[in-house]
């Protein structure tokens, strides 16, 4: 097959919807089908040569509001020619908005089977971003959102949290429940010359509390910050690393400062590959406390590296994180609460092993081979 991948957001941006494109792209291209990425232009980045041909990048300008994001032109009568040579068999939006539009105005003039990704709670981003809401109301975007929906042939949830939503706000097409997933053996393999605590200067006996994502309020990261003091009033040689960056880091730098706990919290800035793996792998416990996931591919990623979870509760996580079996979900936002259950799986060394073992178990689940099997059933049941 030729699929069409339409996206807002691609490398180098790093951010999960980037992740689970990569890994679906990566996966298809395996079983011989031909994947073309159509994302915006990034200044000064050049996409690898040997790919260059199946990526179409398209003028942009930044975000006012996110400046590391870009926002594509979408109609190029360049690109419109060749894409009609490439005779795309599936096509697959990854964003409702400037390159979705462009997915679904080829969709209907090539009439070809449209599918949807709902990667994201965008009325939730605009009442963070846009002055609370009041440039661009939640209830907007949610019928911005809703309507592209109904216009597709196929939606994907990436978990049972957004199926539920979306059929709540009025989605009348199918929606499949497909989790993006992971290349588990790159993650449950053990690293065998792991420096990352060296590097940091964590001692070897150290505990190691671990979040990796964008560093963005909606993440809520400073409520895992205050968790921190609060640990570290308690234990002695604990340390919080924090993968990722964005323009909120400078922000957290200050509130950990004002509360006391920054001497031992530590920003490594955005990893991949092999370092973001020995992050993973040199951890005792991944914390998280984003209230606007739709998946938390990061959460997966932490239990394929067999991690303990202690997380707040979100239905996005159901089947990857299940209460006191891999981890902990913590109902209320209570800094109390959550520390004590990071505290109670530190100091029980059989339990912390138990969890570890069931995190890799469940996130066997969720290889990319297994959901790109599922995604590949349902493009052929379109065609």
């Amino acid at each position: 097959m030729n699929i069409g991948f339409f996206t807002d957001t691609y490398v180098p941006q790093v951010n999960g919807v980037v992740s689970s494109i990569i890994a679906f792209k990566q996966e298809l291209e395996k079983q011989n089908h031909k994947v073309y990425i159509f994302a915006p232009s990034v200044p000064g980045y050049k996409d690898n040569f040997k790919e260059k041909a199946r990526i179409f990048r398209f003028r942009s300008f930044k975000f006012l509001f996110q400046p590391e994001y870009r926002v594509a032109q979408p109609f190029c009568w360049k690109f419109l020619r060749q894409i009609s040579k490439i005779k795309l068999d599936i096509i697959h939006a990854h964003t409702p908005f400037s390159l979705g539009v462009l997915a679904l105005l080829i969709s209907y003039l090539q009439n070809r089977p449209l599918v949807y990704t709902h990667h994201a709670f965008y009325h939730e981003y605009v009442k963070i971003y846009l002055w609370k809401g009041r440039l661009f109301p939640p209830k907007v975007a949610k019928k911005i959102t809703t309507a592209f929906c109904n216009k597709c042939n196929a939606i994907i949830a990436p978990s049972f949290k957004v199926k539920h939503l979306l059929k709540k706000d009025g989605v009348k097409k199918k929606i499949l429940e497909l989790p993006s997933g992971i290349s588990f053996q790159n993650f449950a393999q053990p690293i065998k010359s792991n420096d990352f605590r060296r590097k940091h200067g964590i001692s070897d006996k150290a505990n190691v509390l671990i979040f990796v994502g964008r560093i963005a309020k909606e993440k809520n990261i400073e409520f895992l910050i205050s968790v921190f003091e609060k640990i570290s009033q308690e234990l002695d040689d604990v340390y919080f690393v924090l993968v990722g960056d964005g323009i909120y880091r400078a922000k957290l730098n200050l509130f950990a400062e004002k509360i006391g706990s920054r001497k031992n919290i530590i920003f490594t800035g955005y990893l991949q590959g092999s370092e973001l793996i020995k992050s993973y792998q040199t951890a005792d416990i991944f914390i998280y406390s984003s209230k606007t996931e739709t998946q938390g591919l990061v959460v997966l990623e932490a239990a394929a590296s067999g991690l303990p979870i202690v997380a707040l509760k979100d239905l996005a996580f159901k089947n990857i994180l299940i209460d006191s079996f891999n981890g902990y979900l913590v109902a209320d936002e209570s800094v109390e609460d959550f520390s004590q259950k990071v505290i109670k799986i530190l100091k029980n060394s059989k339990m912390s092993e138990k969890m570890s073992q069931n995190s890799k178990a469940l996130a066997q689940k969720f290889s990319v081979s297994n959901q790109t099997n599922k995604l590949v059933a349902l493009y052929q049941s379109l065609m």
